[in-house]
């Protein structure tokens, strides 16, 4: 009896030794797009040109919808991951929680999947989800979050970004969650401030579009009717 005991007390051990290992391995895991991004062995200098072309086009943007009847501009995931390597850890670094470090992105059609680093203590693992953004009224932008995850195992969507949301209200942004059914969407309001007789004169946003390696942002100044019918809200 002795022997069937202790045997069934190895077999236990073994068990949970193998069940703790598994979940730290599934904890650890990196997805390998991320593992690419961070292995990129682009020199520093191209990396630092490829985060400048970020900026120029980010200025070139906000420029036109400040002036332009229409704008439309293009960011490569090269140059947004050139900006996240070489500025926003050295200029910005105040916009990262401090327990966060390296995000990443990749464009994919109709989708953007992001990563970052993070740090409990002695603890260190990889975030990562699947965001797919479309605007889903007039002048709001949605970010329907298909998965969130630290490794291998998934996370409330809520417990990820509930601080980050609480941030961003309290500095005066218009969020608000909604559901698909399937999945939980975060929607921006982008002008939620503006009076009504200012309508025909702001900025619209029309389109978000992903392709492989590409972001593309397009609006316009003037709208109607009938452009905030072709945008009417897709979440319930």
């Amino acid at each position: 009896m002795n022997r069937k005991r202790a045997a069934i007390s190895v077999g236990l051990l073994s068990l949970l030794a193998a069940v703790a290992g598994g979940l730290a391995l599934s904890l650890k895991h990196q997805p390998t797009f991320y593992r690419a991004a961070l292995a990129d062995s682009a020199p520093p200098e191209v990396r630092r040109e490829k985060a400048r072309e970020f900026v120029r086009t980010t200025l070139q943007l906000v420029d036109e919808i400040r002036h332009e009847d229409r704008w439309a501009h293009e960011f490569s995931e090269d140059a947004v991951n050139g900006w996240l390597t070489e500025e926003l850890p050295v200029r910005y670094s105040e916009l990262l929680p401090p327990d966060v470090a390296a995000p990443r992105v990749k464009f994919e059609k109709g989708m953007v999947r992001l990563a970052f680093q993070i740090r409990h203590g002695m603890w260190k693992g990889v975030v990562s989800g699947q965001v797919r953004p479309f605007v889903a009224g007039t002048n709001q932008l949605a970010l329907e979050i298909e998965s969130a995850r630290i490794g291998l195992v998934p996370i409330p969507v809520d417990e990820l970004l509930g601080e980050f949301v609480s941030k961003m209200k309290s500095s005066g942004w218009q969020l608000h969650w909604k559901n698909t059914g399937e999945h939980d969407v975060l929607v921006i309001d982008l002008d939620d401030d503006l009076a009504p007789e200012s309508s025909a004169q702001r900025p619209f946003l029309e389109a978000i579009e992903l392709e492989p390696g590409l972001l593309r942002i397009s609006g316009r100044r003037m709208i109607d009717a009938d452009d905030a019918a072709r945008v009417a809200d897709r979440v319930e």
